[in-house]
């Protein structure tokens, strides 16, 4: 008897409770700002537009830009920069969205404001996992910054979080795309599934975990990943592309046939960490 589980390692969340900025472009704000008024939002790959930090030493206005369009924000009381002292090029921010416009239709004076300097910061360095929620979710309000958070939600509501469906190449917010792990008996017994290659994400791990009775605890199991090179079939990948220029690949991990010939029902689960 085999048994199949799925598992991902508990981030650890800092605050939990605080309000999480939602993640958006500055031509998304001006389509909506109205909306968005009184929201907290995070803004990646800013440059200063008409100026430098050297000049924003005495300015209380800044005009950023992040290629969709530009908007001002208020600079806090505590941010002094200097030619030498600044966030650098395509930093990002986050900041209360507010107005100020005391005349009707009230549809203009919107600015940006950071509540102190630690809402400036360098851009991130690069993460294929803030990247991925960057491009799949985004438009959905995710926040790249708080990926630890993000990666343990299920906008689908499928049952496989964010995590699951990142490491099987799935649509986060399509319940019916994920291919899950399956038993391969063959020659020997394997799990096969579809996996990010560790080239494309260095950061994710996966083991396999056994035991014998669901009263066990999970343990480690020693194992052999297998892929194309062991005749692995590698089509339909996720993305589209051939094995060799695809992101993703086709393995079947074979768990130590010594250790699992001392019994004839076992439970296995597939763990992922992502660093």
């Amino acid at each position: 008897m085999v048994w199949l589980d799925l598992d991902i390692h508990e981030f650890v969340q800092t605050n939990p409770g605080a309000v999480l900025p939602g993640q958006k472009t500055i031509e998304e704000i001006l389509k909506e700002p109205e909306s968005l008024e009184g929201r907290l939002i995070r803004i990646r790959n800013l440059n200063l537009k008409g100026m430098t930090w050297a000049d924003s030493a005495n300015l209380q206005t800044l005009v950023v830009t992040d290629g969709t369009g530009d908007f001002e924000l208020l600079k806090p009381d505590d941010s002094i920069y200097s030619s030498t002292s600044n966030p650098g090029s395509d930093f990002q921010l986050v900041g209360l969205l507010i107005q100020d416009d005391p005349d009707s239709p009230y549809d203009s004076g919107y600015y940006l404001r950071p509540r102190n300097a630690a809402d400036f910061s360098a851009s991130s360095p690069d993460s294929p996992v803030k990247d991925w929620i960057l491009e799949t979710l985004s438009a959905k309000g995710a926040d790249p910054e708080a990926w630890q958070t993000v990666m343990l939600e299920d906008p689908d509501h499928d049952r496989i979080p964010n995590a699951l469906e990142y490491t099987l190449g799935s649509n986060p917010l399509s319940p019916d795309s994920v291919s899950l792990p399956a038993v391969d008996s063959g020659a020997d017994f394997g799990i096969l599934f579809i996996r990010l290659k560790a080239s494309a994400d260095p950061g994710l791990q996966i083991e396999i975990l056994a035991k014998n009775t669901l009263g066990d605890s999970w343990a480690p199991i020693d194992y052999q990943a297998q892929s194309a090179l062991n005749g692995v079939p590698q089509t339909n990948l996720p993305d589209g592309k051939s094995f060799a220029t695809s992101s993703f690949e086709r393995v079947r991990l074979v768990p130590d046939p010594v250790q699992v010939s001392t019994s004839d029902r076992w439970f296995f689960s597939v763990r992922v960490t992502l660093d």
